[in-house]
């Protein structure tokens, strides 16, 4: 565990994770296949529903999708018998997501609904749709996403691998490749022919992963 502390890990992070084993990483393997299959479903969802596809049927779609993705992490936590402050559920994480969250959303708020304050239209469809937007990318994708490979993938294949550097690229590829299923099933194109459309954004979801570590 030395080695964890040598490589920048702190404390709380090394205490959280020595545990951790072979089942632990295991159950985030299946978390993440089970994600993928989620994602495909979806995508199969939005292509029948295309004519239906509204803002509100994404926002309910994709909060479903968050619900059922919390649900697993909390419920893989539970049958190890870990505490859900090891994805990242504390009061002092919740304090600093809620003060963050705050200031991102007035940033939201800001962007989006300056240029109708301006041009002296009503705001009142804006600001329903800028709160959808706010809930939909914050919670429904940003925490999801958090919770899932920072909070219980990274952690456990942290733990297991007990190496920093192996753990965030084990990881960082596991992320860029869960956001191919949806996207590609939604743009009806084959896996190579969307990986050559959209490798620079791949890649820049993989560089972004590594250096938000």
């Amino acid at each position: 565990m030395s080695n964890l502390k040598a490589l920048g890990a702190n404390n709380e992070y090394v205490q959280q994770v020595k545990d951790y084993g072979k089942t632990d990483a295991l159950l985030s393997v299946i978390l993440y296949c089970i994600l993928l299959l989620m994602s495909v479903v979806m995508g199969k969802i939005f292509i029948h529903k295309q004519s239906e596809l509204t803002d509100i049927y994404i926002f309910c779609a994709t909060g479903i999708f968050s619900i059922i993705c919390t649900g697993l992490v909390i419920s893989f936590c539970l049958i190890r018998k870990q505490r859900l402050n090891t994805v990242g559920f504390s009061k002092k994480n919740a304090g600093k997501s809620f003060i963050i969250g705050l200031i991102l959303i007035f940033i939201v708020f800001l962007l989006w609904g300056i240029r109708p304050i301006i041009s002296g239209i009503s705001i009142k469809a804006d600001i329903t749709f800028i709160a959808m937007k706010v809930i939909h990318y914050l919670i429904f994708i940003a925490f999801t996403e958090e919770l899932i490979f920072r909070g219980y993938i990274g952690t456990r294949i942290y733990g297991y691998f007990r190496n920093k550097y192996l753990a965030i690229i084990d990881v960082g590829i596991m992320f860029t490749l869960s956001h191919v299923p949806l996207q590609m099933i939604v743009s009806r194109t084959s896996l190579p022919e969307f990986i050559s459309a959209n490798i620079s954004n791949l890649i820049n979801i993989f560089i972004h992963h590594l250096l938000s570590q």
